[in-house]
């Protein structure tokens, strides 16, 4: 199974992130929108580093079925009206085509008054599309990979470390 990231290497730079956006929001209203479930665990990290008050969401969305995206947004509508004249920053475990955030910060704009809208994310893919997070810990290649949140139909949110899934052949390598 090959390691992409060590747990160390994840802890160490969302140590750095969390630096950054407590000298971006200090002195500002923050409310941190974690998206469910593979964000989790970089969520709470990223969470226990920021020294800023903050207050928090959690909503469920979803493009991805298996090991490719349905190019449909699939998310729970919930209200989120105390994000009105705040800084809003969505916390996601992965950037691929886009679409999940850009749904969201679109939805989210048309319908509440946030001060500001940013991204932060554990992994962006090297792809082009419209939107690209504000914050990220890694920039990764075009592979599937599973660990510290992100699952292959639910399975290997619980690994400390990231590791590429080999979609041919069902296993991590």
């Amino acid at each position: 199974m090959k390691t992409l990231f060590t747990e160390k290497q994840i802890s160490s730079r969302i140590k750095q992130i969390a630096k950054q956006i407590n000298v971006d929001y200090k002195n500002k209203e923050l409310v941190l929108v974690c998206i469910l479930k593979g964000s989790l665990i970089f969520f709470s990290d990223l969470l226990k580093q920021i020294t800023l008050p903050v207050s928090f969401e959690c909503i469920k969305a979803s493009s991805y079925k298996g090991c490719k995206s349905e190019g449909v947004v699939i998310f729970c509508n919930q209200e989120l009206s105390f994000i009105n004249g705040k800084h809003l920053l969505i916390v996601d475990d992965i950037i691929d085509t886009g679409l999940t955030l850009d749904s969201l910060v679109k939805n989210i704009s048309s319908v509440y008054s946030p001060l500001s809208i940013k991204t932060c994310v554990l992994f962006s893919k090297k792809i082009k599309r419209d939107i690209q997070a504000d914050y990220k810990a890694f920039d990764i290649e075009n592979e599937f990979v599973v660990g510290y949140g992100l699952d292959y139909n639910e399975r290997y949110r619980n690994l400390p470390c990231i590791k590429i899934y080999n979609q041919e052949h069902n296993v991590t390598r």
